[in-house]
C-alpha cells in the first residue's frame, strides 16, 4: 500500500479547509436585497425564515430556498419597497385574497 507523504497530506487538508469556506463552512453570510411586491402592507422590522419554509408577513409570502442557510429578513424602511436578506435565497410574493 502506498504511503502518503506528510507534505501531501498537509496540502490535502488545506484544500479541504478552502473548500469548506467556499461552501459556507465559515465566514460572513452573504447579504442581498429583496424587492417587495408593489403596494405591499409590510411594516418595518426583522424576522427569519427557516430554509425550505415560508412565512406570511404583512400580506407577503417570504420563502427561503431549501438546502441552504436560513434567511434573516430586515425591512428598515417599508416605503422603499426593499428588504435586506442575510443568508439563504429568498423569494417574495404578494398573498392574493380568496
Amino acid at each position: 500500500m502506498p504511503r502518503i507523504r506528510p507534505a501531501f497530506a498537509a496540502a490535502l487538508a488545506a484544500a479541504g479547509i478552502m473548500l469548506g469556506a467556499c461552501m459556507g463552512g465559515g465566514g460572513t453570510p452573504q447579504t442581498s436585497q429583496a424587492t417587495l411586491p408593489e403596494g405591499h402592507p409590510v411594516a418595518a422590522g426583522s424576522f427569519s425564515v427557516a430554509a425550505g419554509k415560508s412565512v406570511d408577513h404583512g400580506g407577503v409570502r417570504f420563502s427561503c430556498a431549501a438546502g441552504g442557510a436560513a434567511c434573516a429578513v430586515t425591512v428598515d424602511d417599508a416605503q422603499s419597497g426593499q428588504a435586506r436578506v442575510t443568508g439563504g435565497r429568498l423569494t417574495v410574493a404578494r398573498i392574493q385574497a380568496a
